[in-house]
């Protein structure tokens, strides 16, 4: 199964949680709910695109695309 960062979604679409390639990400993410095996939708991203709007299992949540880089989604 290929593996892909979240910004490569496209708008709606969904995927499960493989893992952060940051550790301090990592921290934050978790600390938020956030955890591998867990389903996130992309709902949508800003006009220019820095910014990208999700669901976690019902939670909405904003994370920049930097950050959102460093999510790994199968």
């Amino acid at each position: 199964m290929r593996v892909i960062s979240l910004p490569e979604f496209a708008t709606r679409q969904s995927g499960v949680i493989d893992r952060f390639t940051d550790d301090r990400l990592a921290v934050k993410m978790m600390s938020m709910g956030v955890f591998p095996g867990r389903t996130i939708e992309l709902v949508r991203k800003t006009s220019f695109g820095d910014t990208l709007y999700v669901l976690v299992d019902k939670r909405a949540l904003a994370i920049r695309k930097k950050e959102a880089s460093c999510i790994l989604l199968k």
